[in-house]
C-alpha cells in the first residue's frame, strides 16, 4: 500500500537529516572538526610558541649575518689572507651547514626536535667560542659552526611545522623561513655599526 505523495514528500523533509555541509579537511583528509566563528579564530591563530620560535630564528641569524661585512677584512688584514681565503673563509659556515641539514633532518625524525636543537646550538656556542689558530682554525670553526646553525635550521623549521595548526602549516612555513631572511637582512648593518 503506498502512502500519499505528500506523506512521502513530509518523510523526506522531516524524517531524514539534511545533507552535512562540508568541512575543511587536515592534509591527510581528515576533516575537521565544526567550529563556530570564536574556535575558528582560535584554530586559525598560530599560537606564541610559534612566534617565539620564529624570533629565536631571527636573533640567531642576525648573529651570523653580522659577520658578513666584518669577516672579508678580518681575514684580510688581521690574518693575512688574500681573495681565495677570503672567499673560503665565508663561505665555509654554508658548506657546514649543507652536510648537516640533511642529516639534521633524519635525526630530527629518529632522536626528536628539541633534541637535535639542543645540540645543534651547542655545537654552533662551542664553535663560536673557540680559540682561533690562524687561518686555518677559523675556516674549522666556521664549518663546525656551520652544521650546528644547518641541523638547528632543520630542527627549528620541523617544530615550526608541527607547532601550526592543520589548516595553516604552509602559512606557517613561509612565515618561519620569512624570519630567518629578516635577520639576514638587518645583520650587515648591525654588524658595521658594533663590530
Amino acid at each position: 500500500r503506498r502512502r500519499p505523495a505528500r506523506a512521502r514528500r513530509d518523510r523526506t523533509r522531516h524524517g531524514r537529516a539534511p545533507c552535512a555541509k562540508l568541512r575543511p579537511t587536515t592534509d591527510k583528509g581528515d576533516r575537521l572538526p565544526a567550529t563556530d566563528g570564536a574556535s575558528a579564530e582560535r584554530r586559525r591563530s598560530l599560537g606564541a610558541p610559534f612566534w617565539l620560535l620564529a624570533a629565536a630564528s631571527t636573533v640567531f641569524f642576525t648573529a651570523q649575518g653580522m659577520l658578513f661585512p666584518v669577516l672579508p677584512r678580518f681575514v684580510d688584514r688581521e690574518l693575512g689572507g688574500g681573495a681565495v681565503a677570503v672567499g673560503v673563509a665565508v663561505s665555509s659556515f654554508a658548506i657546514g651547514a649543507m652536510v648537516a641539514r640533511p642529516w639534521g633532518g633524519y635525526l630530527a625524525d629518529r632522536l626528536g626536535r628539541r633534541v637535535v636543537a639542543g645540540c645543534a646550538v651547542m655545537v654552533a656556542g662551542y664553535a663560536a667560542a673557540g680559540e682561533l689558530a690562524g687561518l686555518g682554525g677559523l675556516i674549522a670553526v666556521r664549518i663546525v659552526g656551520g652544521v650546528g646553525g644547518g641541523a638547528l635550521f632543520v630542527a627549528m623549521a620541523t617544530m615550526a611545522t608541527d607547532l601550526a595548526p592543520a589548516d595553516q602549516r604552509v602559512r606557517g612555513f613561509g612565515l618561519f623561513s620569512a624570519s630567518t631572511l629578516v635577520g639576514f637582512a638587518i645583520a650587515p648593518a648591525i654588524g658595521e655599526t658594533l663590530l
